[in-house]
């Protein structure tokens, strides 16, 4: 429960604080491979690395399989973050918006989307051999949804999408900093989407202690 109101809490933080740290932090913060995004990146890898570890200790098959359908779906966020890890080699161009880092040049293009494909049908493949959507359908039916933190990470995805230059009529909306606006919504997103995740894993818990009292009264 703590986990669950640390990330609730750093993702409202986050949220609110999108617009004004855009008008403080210097622009280079915003650029790839650089602090905001670095950050982003990290929050992707430990939530990655907490539903492997959830996997680790669940003693129910099901969430067991559950956690284990989660960690590669943070994987492929966390791989297109790192541009598929073009940023670990030098920067094609540099521009007046900082470096680019193009992943059109990494000899292994050709299987990168092919392979997050297989990662894709592997997910359904668990989910559908695990009967998974009978405990999303527990989870629901208990109140443990995380539809709030899903909701506040797709308004923060359409935020940056925005600011990216996307949006339309919208785009005089964000005004000016629109790079950090964009990856300072990106980060509250993946910080939504963290939150999301603890709150899963609170009642798993709660579920699991439930059980121990029902066993031993």
């Amino acid at each position: 429960m703590f986990c669950l109101r640390l990330s609730f809490s750093v993702a409202v933080l986050a949220t609110v604080g999108v617009y004004p740290l855009a008008q403080i932090l210097p622009n280079w913060t915003a650029w790839e491979n650089q602090p905001v995004e670095n950050v982003g990146s990290l929050v992707l890898l430990v939530g990655m690395v907490a539903a492997l570890l959830y996997q680790h200790r669940s003693e129910e098959r099901k969430w067991k399989w559950l956690w284990r359908a989660a960690a590669p779906l943070w994987l492929i966020l966390l791989a297109r973050e790192l541009s598929w890890g073009a940023v670990f080699y030098p920067p094609t161009q540099m521009t007046n918006d900082g470096p680019i880092f193009s992943s059109d040049h990494l000899w292994y293009k050709p299987v990168v989307y092919p392979l997050v494909a297989l990662i894709g049908v592997a997910v359904v493949y668990i989910v559908m051999r695990h009967r998974l959507v009978d405990k999303a359908a527990d989870v629901i039916r208990a109140g443990a949804a995380p539809w709030l933190e899903a909701l506040l990470a797709l308004i923060c995805v359409a935020v940056a999408t925005i600011a990216e230059g996307h949006g339309g009529v919208l785009n005089g909306w964000i005004g000016g900093h629109s790079m950090l606006i964009e990856e300072l919504a990106e980060l509250a997103a993946a910080l939504w989407l963290f939150a999301g995740q603890a709150r899963v894993r609170a009642f798993q818990l709660k579920e699991s202690r439930t059980g121990d009292l029902l066993r031993t009264s």
